[in-house]
């Protein structure tokens, strides 16, 4: 392996190697001169780890920085749309932080300090009443590039349901008719999504839930006021 000039000379101070071969080139000291090691040995043997370190740097050298599923550099992406009208609350009590705001990117939320305020225990439902003809929805899609078949994208669908109680209390109420979209881009899906396996998927769609639950409260937050009801933002911001 490679050593800095500086890594050899330490461990030639603190006995550890043998100097095999040198370079011409001097270092000095105030009280001690030294030839710079071009060759060190160990004294004693340290074995390598059988198996590399697993990490995002490895991973991306062992995949060339590639896509092991359709063989494009290109990373992949998910993404979800969503329109929100929840019978459920979509912040934390009475707000202003969304339930999922943990969760939040590049301020999509409002960029809001995360809060310490535990949940109360009170359930505040909008709008909840007996009428049969009640209709209240959370309606999205979530996209991916990834090369998925019908049966991975239901899946994915499953998995982003999950999500919605992430950012929804309560959610999947009587009154929702809560409905979510699964889509792959790839045109490779009929070939190769064989060879996306469970780990694999669980990873995309993790997180695709997430963005699905983040963009369940984007939705309340970019939202505009109707008449006299008003919007977060007529709520909430400064």
């Amino acid at each position: 392996s490679l050593w800095s000039w500086q890594d050899s000379v330490k461990a030639v101070f603190l006995n550890r190697v043998n100097i095999v071969a040198e370079y011409d080139h001097v270092i000095n000291s105030p009280t001690f001169s030294l030839k710079l090691p071009s060759v060190i040995a160990l004294k004693e043997y340290i074995s390598a780890k059988k198996a590399p370190a697993f990490t995002r740097f490895n991973v991306f050298l062992r995949d060339k920085c590639s896509c092991q599923y359709c063989g494009s550099k290109k990373k992949i992406k998910v993404g979800s749309l969503v329109i929100n009208n929840a019978v459920g609350n979509p912040l934390l009590n009475d707000g202003p932080n969304f339930l999922s705001g943990y969760l939040e990117i590049n301020n999509e939320l409002g960029g809001m300090t995360q809060t310490q305020e535990k949940y109360d225990g009170k359930i505040r439902a909008k709008r909840i009443s007996n009428d049969s003809d009640q209709l209240n929805t959370v309606i999205g899609v979530v996209a991916t590039n990834a090369p998925l078949n019908r049966i991975q994208l239901k899946r994915l669908s499953i998995m982003c349901h999950g999500s919605i109680s992430r950012s929804v209390h309560p959610s999947h109420t009587p009154m929702d008719g809560d409905t979510i979209f699964a889509i792959s881009t790839s045109d490779k899906s009929s070939h190769v999504s064989e060879e996306i396996n469970k780990l694999d998927l669980t990873i995309i769609n993790t997180i695709a839930s997430d963005t699905f639950s983040r963009a369940c409260n984007r939705a309340i937050f970019e939202a505009k006021n109707i008449g006299s009801k008003p919007s977060w933002k007529d709520l909430f911001e400064n």
